[in-house]
């Protein structure tokens, strides 16, 4: 178990359409931010109506524009996702930075819809992508979210790390006992802005918070990272 809690952020769908290396900057400003993590927004998107970017080509954006972050992703969908075009751009992803930390999803989650899951090729791209990179909890890591069953059977499994979005603090401490330390990823829970007002206990076996980011302008953006910068330090 990881003795010092990790925070970090999952960005919008809207995130470059305003002053978005300003908006890094005030991440790194404001809190020692752990990851900064993108969605699989094209996959999964929350509101249609908003713009949205591509996870990969954002990562590469910014890793651009600062190397000396560390970037994720929150979730890359693998029933959505061919192994080898997931292998493809982690490749070039790992080639330019020292440290990733890879959030995989198989369609889980409250926006995936009428979406059948081929267990099979999940297993087989899972298997594909350890075997093509050398996972851990610290430079380069690998989570699964969700809080199915067959989620739980592939963290156990595969030793991948588990996020878990909107439980309260009994099931996510009860789950992160269950499955225990993993090696090849940390396990982590899910904060909604609402959530901010609460201040909550760290469960045993959780290793990082991932606070979310609402799409908005930047001065709420601004305030957003205030929200959490008072949460941490409450």
């Amino acid at each position: 178990m990881i003795s010092n809690i990790k925070y970090s952020i999952l960005l919008p769908g809207a995130f470059f359409d305003n002053r978005w290396p300003h908006k890094i900057d005030m991440i790194i400003e404001k809190f020692n931010c752990n990851t900064i993590y993108f969605f699989d927004h094209t996959i999964n998107p929350i509101n249609a109506d908003y713009p949205i970017y591509k996870q990969f080509e954002a990562i590469q954006e910014v890793l651009d524009y600062r190397k000396d972050i560390r970037l994720g992703t929150l979730v890359t969908n693998l029933s959505r996702s061919s192994g080898d075009d997931v292998c493809f751009s982690l490749k070039s992803i790992m080639s330019a930075t020292t440290c990733f930390d890879f959030g995989i999803g198989v369609g889980d989650g409250k926006y995936e819809k009428n979406t059948i899951t081929n267990n099979f090729n999940i297993d087989q791209s899972i298997e594909l992508i350890l075997n093509s990179f050398d996972f851990d909890n610290k430079s380069f890591s690998i989570f699964i979210g969700g809080t199915s069953a067959y989620v739980n059977s592939i963290a156990v499994r595969y030793d991948l790390g588990l996020n878990i979005w909107n439980k309260d603090q009994e099931y996510i401490t009860k789950k992160f006992q269950e499955i225990g330390i993993k090696n090849k990823g940390r396990n982590s829970f899910t904060m909604p802005q609402d959530s901010l007002g609460v201040k909550v206990n760290i469960p045993s076996y959780c290793d990082e918070i991932i606070f979310v980011i609402k799409d908005s302008s930047f001065d709420q953006f601004i305030m957003q990272l205030d929200n959490i910068k008072g949460w941490i330090e409450t």
